[in-house]
C-alpha cells in the first residue's frame, strides 16, 4: 500500500500553506478548470459570474494553460470584461493564495483547494472525478456544481450565489 504524504496527489507546496480562516468579503474569485479545460467550462463560469456581478464588487482571475483548445476565445472574452484577468500557465499556489472562492474542476485541483481551505464550487469534468466530488461535497469540502456537459450559466450562478452572499457584508 502506498500511503502517506510521499504518495499524495497534492504537491506539498499546497499543503504547506495550511488551511486559512474563511470569512469576510469575497474580493477575488478564481476560475480554474485545469490546464486544458476541453469542455470550456471556463466560458460558462464567466457567464455565471457576469450574472452575479463579476467585475463589480469582486475581481475574477482565470487560470488556463496555453494549450487549452479554447484559450483564444477565453482571452477575447476576458479582454472585454472589467475586473477579470487571465493567467496563462499560472502559478497555482499564487492564484490560490489570492482567491477567496474558486469555481473549478474535480481531480487534483479539488484536493489542492481543500488542502488550502478554500471554499469552492466543483464541476465534474470527467466521469472518474464523480466519486471524489460526491465524497468531498458530502463532507463539506466543496459544493457540487454538477457535470460540465450539463453546465448552464444560470444554474451555476444560482449554485454559487449562497457562497457569494455568505461572504459579502450585509448592507445596513
Amino acid at each position: 500500500m502506498l500511503v502517506g504524504l510521499d504518495y499524495a496527489l497534492v504537491d506539498p507546496q499546497f499543503v504547506a500553506q495550511g488551511a486559512r480562516a474563511v470569512g469576510g468579503e469575497v474580493a477575488n474569485v478564481l476560475v480554474s478548470f485545469g490546464q486544458r479545460d476541453s469542455n470550456n467550462a471556463t466560458g460558462v463560469a464567466l457567464d455565471a459570474l457576469t450574472l452575479q456581478g463579476g467585475g463589480k464588487g469582486f475581481s475574477v482571475t482565470v487560470a488556463l494553460g496555453r494549450s487549452a483548445p479554447h484559450v483564444s476565445a477565453v482571452k477575447d472574452r476576458v479582454a472585454g470584461m472589467h475586473g477579470v484577468a487571465l493567467e496563462v500557465d499560472a502559478d497555482m499556489n499564487r492564484c490560490y493564495s489570492k482567491a477567496d472562492l474558486v469555481i473549478g474542476g474535480g481531480g487534483v485541483g479539488l484536493l489542492e483547494r481543500m488542502a488550502q481551505g478554500l471554499p469552492s464550487v466543483t464541476v465534474t469534468l470527467a466521469d472518474n472525478q464523480r466519486g471524489q466530488i460526491t465524497l468531498c461535497a458530502g463532507a463539506g469540502g466543496t459544493i457540487d456544481g454538477g457535470f460540465a456537459g450539463d453546465l448552464v450559466a444560470e444554474n451555476l450562478a444560482s449554485i454559487m450565489l449562497p457562497l457569494l452572499r455568505a461572504f459579502r457584508p450585509m448592507p445596513l
